[in-house]
């Protein structure tokens, strides 16, 4: 049946694909709904909707579609496959899970009625920036891949209901993550995150925290506002403190514990002060690199000011050593032409006085 099934999505995608180069030349009627275009091709499509992993609406156009592994690699045809993923008008589920493939393909991303996206168990190493394109996303599912670290534009996605990026090697949520207003379930679970915003914590609608197997990871859990949690899943995480009601059901140490006997359990975070102090180990590491990177703007700064001191010194210095030869040079002519006339000077004196005047001796 599997068989039979994967053959029936190879005619799918290759009748699907000259479709999609009759609509690049025009030659398409937009009438015609997704199950239509398979059977103007082969007879036995028509009733495409009624497959596994097929799912479509009342009019025919598929809404949901799953992508067999087998699709993607045994069957030329497939070469364009994603971008004939852009002709179904109405598709709000995809799920490529288990696929083999190491990055999201980028035809994906401009499948904006997309509702559902399945990518887990794949060698996905990056999210690229293009992710914030599907706007009205509600469950992303990118568990067991290579991520390492999540773009900022990740948290655009404001219509996020599940969020799920566990088993991945994640080491930093970053604030933003406050965005997500919507979010309710968010699965964070086997990751290497030493980096957690206290910011998640004032998600309005967040009803599933899972947080299980990050041994690095030490939090204050404590909701900052008057709603409760449902679940935290905290097995393998050092809890600093807890503030009651945070959470209604807490998973700890491999055991399950109500709000009321977790108390009991953990060190609870009296006032405010100590919880926003012990949530704010990142906030501390980005002062203290904020703080570093001011007083290297500043001694920046100051060095600049002083070799143009320095500079503008010696332009000034050089100026007067230039000033005081040419004075000195004057000075120097002046009286060696003193000197000259006092000395034509002191050679007529004796002619004029034995010119003129005489002396009688009687």
């Amino acid at each position: 049946m599997k068989m039979k099934f994967g053959k029936f999505l190879s005619s799918l995608f290759l009748v699907c694909g000259t479709s999609y180069n009759l609509v690049k030349g025009q030659q398409y009627e937009q009438e015609e709904n997704d199950c239509d275009i398979l059977y103007n091709f082969n007879e036995d499509s028509n009733d495409c909707c009624l497959n596994p992993g097929i799912e479509c609406d009342d009019e025919g156009y598929i809404t949901s579609l799953k992508i067999e592994k087998e699709i993607l690699y045994d069957d030329e045809s497939t070469n364009n496959l994603f971008y004939v993923l852009q002709e179904f008008s109405r598709l709000e589920k995809l799920d490529l899970a288990q696929s083999d493939i190491n990055q999201i393909p980028y035809p994906i991303f401009d499948i904006t009625t997309l509702k559902s996206l399945n990518l887990s168990e794949n060698q996905i190493v990056e999210i690229p920036s293009q992710i914030q394109n599907l706007i009205n996303l509600e469950e992303l599912n990118l568990a067991g891949n290579e991520i390492k670290k999540l773009p900022l534009e990740l948290y655009n996605l404001n219509n996020l209901i599940t969020l799920n990026l566990s088993e991945n090697s994640i080491e930093k949520i970053e604030q933003h993550i406050i965005k997500l207003s919507l979010l309710e379930e968010l699965n964070l679970a086997s990751n290497d995150i030493r980096i957690f915003p206290n910011e998640i914590f004032k998600l309005p609608n967040l009803k599933k925290l899972i947080l299980n197997e990050n041994s690095n990871l030490s939090i204050t859990l404590a909701k900052l506002d008057n709603s409760s949690i449902d679940v935290c899943e905290l097995n393998s995480v050092n809890v600093q403190c807890y503030k009651p009601r945070t959470c209604k059901s807490i998973q700890y140490n491999n055991n399950t514990f109500p709000d009321k006997e977790f108390k009991n359990k953990a060190k609870l975070c009296s006032i405010d002060e100590d919880i926003v102090d012990s949530n704010n180990n990142i906030s501390e590491n980005n002062n203290n690199f904020s703080i570093v990177v001011i007083g290297l703007i500043i001694l920046g700064g100051i060095v600049i000011i002083l070799t143009v001191v320095l500079i503008a010194y010696k332009l000034l210095m050089k100026n007067r050593t230039k000033k005081t030869q040419e004075i000195s040079i004057v000075r120097s002519t002046e009286e060696l032409l003193t000197k000259n006339d006092e000395k034509k000077s002191n050679e007529k004196v004796p002619n004029k006085l034995g010119k003129n005047f005489y002396f009688k001796i009687s």
